[in-house]
């Protein structure tokens, strides 16, 4: 996999009810997803560092160090059934794995390790997503 950024929007009704909003800034829920992902990173990812959920200015994010960079996963509440779907559907999530950046710097070689850890936090999100039957879309 091409080391770039990987975006999914999905809805999940396991995160219906999560009342973290009342824990951000504005207000945006998403702890609960980001704290299932951190789950399913430590487990298929095992000796990997995963951080606990970080309130963002655009909702929640985590981070996961492998070997190499850190690589950010951050997730944003788009639709709570309120405002833009009907009320009977779950949220609706748009979920970014980040790319670690490399250096603009021409002698500067890109880290592999880096590349390496990036696909195999997105790999361990898709299995995760697929495993709990959790329709994705991927971003362009």
């Amino acid at each position: 996999m091409a080391n770039k950024d990987w975006t999914v929007r999905l809805r999940g009704e396991a995160w219906r009810d999560d009342p973290s909003g009342a824990e951000n800034v504005n207000g945006f829920a998403g702890k609960a997803l980001c704290a299932d992902m951190a789950a399913a990173l430590r487990a298929a990812c095992p000796g990997a560092t995963v951080g606990e959920p970080v309130a963002e200015d655009y909702g929640w994010g985590l981070s996961a160090r492998l070997t190499g960079a850190p690589v950010w996963i951050a997730a944003s509440c788009v639709g709570d059934g309120e405002d833009d779907a009907p009320e009977d559907d779950p949220p609706e999530y748009v979920v970014s794995v980040v790319a670690p950046k490399t250096s603009i710097l021409p002698w500067k070689k890109p880290d592999p390790a880096a590349a390496a850890d990036f696909a195999a936090v997105v790999a361990a999100l898709e299995a995760w997503l697929a495993a709990r039957g959790i329709a994705h879309q991927r971003e362009a």
